[in-house]
């Protein structure tokens, strides 16, 4: 609401892909920008790595535009930014408002995310804050409990699956390792009790505004509370993901742990790490940098992210096993940016996706901090080369990263074309996917008055302009909506003659597979009263029995007037091609293309014949006799189509191929996948 000016410019999803990319680039700058704050020599250096390494760990962000999530890293960065800022010119007063009003919004964002940011900053004000001598010690205690029995806390009811498990158990030893290894400040240097006083009260306080500005805006105090705590803290009952968990990963958390405990031993009995523990902890640091350099291509992917979570969560500490900051004030800002990111890592709970990179990548500027450290002090005892090249190789991997998903987006952009609907004008996907997404829209266009989608896929109805039952929408509406929400939606879909539901087939069966139980009323109610009637790519659409629809954007084979089965056809005779199409333009060819293994259309050398074409009622019906294709002028609305193929049916491969009808020019008019 306030982005679009109180409503005056459109919500589309151009612009909320503007808007997302802004957060990214917020996130990899606000990023590098405090990398560049922790470290005294190659600031530039410093901060280049940690700004292209947080904006390829990020990439998934161009998949979920306008999601909460990128705004939340998008604040945790200026959140960041802010508190190195004021730490640096020893406003705390400042720094209280500043935290307070940050925790306030993540928690009325996302409240799993708002807590680990509570719970960061909580751990760092009981070990930094200028207690009465008789609490430091217990308040010390107290953090060392939070951040390890957090992690537990929150997957306790998962905690029979393996792999989550093994997270909890890795945080709750990262979280400690952290406690563990980090110094803790003289009393000058410590934090006034006032500090967090405030900081409450500015928290207060922009919960109080938040919430006034909600109610102001319709939404109940009930509906509010709903929607930022309860919703959220049933979803792990019901829906998860499993981070990777990986056996070397195991290994090297083990002696990742070791090393810690030993450096934080030496540390506790002699005020200072022993130069074994330091050279032993800066080999395995190198190892890692090697690693990274060695798989620089695959981290701008899915695979880069879970391996992140899978080492920088047990190896986080590692990175902090160095000689002690000169300056104070660098190691307040370091306490408080790693208790914030050990605890943020917890944002991969309860679904491992989207949420690691965002979790995750407020860790960078600790490590980009550990690798300069490193460098310098492997160039003051090691050869003279072997320092630099090691930095080039680290740059050289970030930069691939990045130049791998600008390659790729280019690519991309100029072989696919867009969704042709408002608000998708710059939605470009591979030309099969367009051509299924463009039917499925198109059929809700052509027959619905309501339409509701499982799961839910509101951008259908964005596109289509077809609203939802109600207004409750979500996307696992089966545990997010009650029984009586879920009645509401029957009762609307039971009184609307024209209703349709588009159910998601591969996500069905992701659900399926990972043992999620889709049921309920509106579920039972779904599968008793709407059957399909066109099955594309995977989207399968319903309607009620006895409907009767033109089904648009898929061809079907036919060997005669009255079969559509493909075992009836005889090998030597043709194909009976039929298919319906909205059109707006004069048509002069019908052409067949082929798909290759990316979905991107290429010319073919089947083609077709006897083409002919008549307009048609959205139930489907033919209102005037059929024409060829030769006299067509400009045709506006919904038309079928018929042809035969040029070539016998056993000559005439039908597999990965798809239709085109183009105007005199070679622009496209309309477009069918044959299924």
């Amino acid at each position: 609401w306030c982005l679009t000016f109180a409503g005056s410019l459109e919500l589309t999803h151009m612009f909320g892909r503007i808007v997302t990319l802004c957060h990214w680039v917020i996130c990899a700058l606000g990023t590098g920008w405090v990398a560049s704050r922790l470290v005294e020599q190659h600031r530039f250096a410093t901060g280049a790595f940690a700004t292209l390494l947080s904006f390829n760990l990020l990439w998934q962000m161009i998949a979920e535009p306008s999601h909460p999530g990128s705004m939340i890293a998008a604040l945790l960065a200026i959140s960041a930014v802010v508190s190195v800022k004021l730490v640096l010119t020893d406003k705390t007063q400042t720094l209280a408002a500043a935290l307070g009003l940050t925790g306030a919004i993540l928690i009325f964002t996302k409240v799993n995310v708002g807590a680990f940011y509570i719970a960061g900053i909580g751990a760092f004000a009981l070990c930094h804050t200028a207690w009465p001598k008789a609490w430091r010690k217990p308040a010390d205690y107290i953090a060392l409990m939070g951040l390890s029995l957090l992690p537990w806390l929150l997957m306790a009811g998962n905690l029979n699956d393996p792999a989550m498990f093994g997270f909890a158990l890795k945080a709750s030893l990262a979280g400690a390792g952290v406690w563990w290894i980090m110094p803790r400040p003289d009393l000058d240097s410590r934090v006034s009790p006032k500090t967090w006083a405030y900081c409450v009260g500015w928290c207060a306080i922009g919960s109080a505004a938040i919430i006034g500005f909600i109610l102001m805006r319709g939404t109940s105090l009930a509906e509010l509370f709903a929607a930022v705590f309860i919703d959220p803290i049933q979803q792990p009952g019901h829906f998860t993901v499993s981070p990777s968990n990986t056996d070397h990963s195991a290994i090297a958390a083990a002696i990742s742990f070791m090393i810690v405990a030993a450096a934080g031993w030496s540390f506790r009995r002699t005020g200072q790490f022993s130069p074994t523990v330091l050279n032993v902890a800066m080999t395995a640091r190198l190892a890692l940098v090697l690693g990274f350099v060695w798989f620089a291509t695959r981290w701008p992917a899915p695979w880069g992210v879970f391996t992140y979570l899978d080492y920088i969560l047990p190896l986080l500490p590692l990175w902090l096993v160095q000689p002690r900051e000169r300056k104070s004030s660098i190691s307040s800002l370091l306490a408080l940016l790693t208790f914030v990111s050990v605890t943020q890592i917890l944002h991969a709970y309860p679904v491992a996706g989207s949420q690691i990179g965002w979790g995750c990548f407020l860790s960078i500027p600790i490590i980009a901090r550990g690798i300069q450290r490193d460098l310098s002090s492997l160039s003051a005892r090691g050869p003279r080369w072997l320092s630099p090249a090691i930095a080039s190789g680290v740059l050289f991997a970030t930069g691939a990263g990045t130049i791998t998903l600008a390659q790729t987006g280019w690519h991309r952009y100029h072989i696919s074309r867009p969704l042709p609907f408002a608000g998708a004008d710059d939605i470009r996907l591979d030309d099969r996917t367009r051509i299924a997404l463009t039917a499925v829209v198109q059929n809700a266009m052509v027959r619905s008055d309501v339409l509701f989608t499982r799961q839910g896929m509101y951008s259908l109805n964005i596109w289509s302009q077809v609203p939802t039952p109600t207004a409750r929408n979500a996307t696992h509406w089966f545990w997010l909506l009650d029984e009586s929400e879920q009645a509401d939606i029957i009762d609307r879909l039971g009184s609307t003659h024209r209703s349709t539901v588009i159910v998601n087939e591969p996500l069905d069966a992701f659900l399926e597979e990972i043992e999620v139980e889709v049921a309920g009323p509106l579920q039972d109610y779904i599968e008793e009263n709407y059957q399909s009637v066109l099955k594309i790519r995977g989207f399968d659409i319903r309607v009620p029995p006895g409907s009767k629809t033109a089904l648009i954007g898929s061809a079907f084979l036919l060997h005669d007037d009255t079969t559509s089965s493909s075992h009836e056809t005889t090998p030597d005779t043709p194909w009976n091609v039929w298919f319906n199409v909205v059109l707006q333009g004069t048509p002069t060819s019908v052409e067949i293309v082929e798909f290759d293994g990316a979905g991107n259309a290429h010319p073919c050398l089947l083609g077709l014949t006897d083409i002919q074409f008549a307009p048609i009622r959205s139930d489907g019906d033919v209102m005037f006799e059929k024409q060829p294709l030769e006299s067509a002028n400009r045709l506006e609305g919904l038309f079928n189509f018929t042809a035969r193929s040029n070539r016998p049916a056993s000559a005439w491969n039908y597999r990965n191929k798809g239709i085109v009808i183009k105007d005199a020019q070679g622009a496209v008019l309309a477009e069918v996948l044959i299924e």
